[in-house]
């Protein structure tokens, strides 16, 4: 086993930055303000698509759900919209409570 020996290489020096300070000044200020906006912007961007999306989403799947609620309704009847709701609620309602007893029943005998 012989001794290994690394050489380093010296330190790398920043670049030398010429110029004023007062243009330095100027200069970091003027990137200081881009960034600013630019990151504003990015995030407002960034914002107004998520709720475009979102906008597309929701009106997808309440199309389908109008589509899955009133089969072969064209919309013109509002009576047979309300009976359909009516009856879907009613069972929403049966699925719901039997849901809640099975869950309440389960906490008593102590599973959850």
């Amino acid at each position: 086993g012989g001794n290994l020996v690394q050489a380093q290489a010296p330190p790398a020096q920043a670049p030398i930055v010429e110029g004023s300070i007062e243009d330095l000044s100027t200069k970091l200020l003027a990137y200081q303000k881009f960034m600013a906006e630019y990151i504003v912007k990015a995030q407002e961007d960034k914002n107004r698509a998520v709720k475009e999306a979102q906008a597309a989403i929701t009106k997808k799947y309440e199309d389908k759900l109008n589509a899955f609620m009133l089969p072969g309704a064209d919309g013109s009847s509002s009576d047979s919209a309300a009976a359909v709701a009516t009856i879907g609620s009613g069972r929403e309602s049966k699925l719901y409570q039997d849901r809640n007893n099975n869950i309440a029943a389960a906490a008593k005998a102590g599973k959850s």
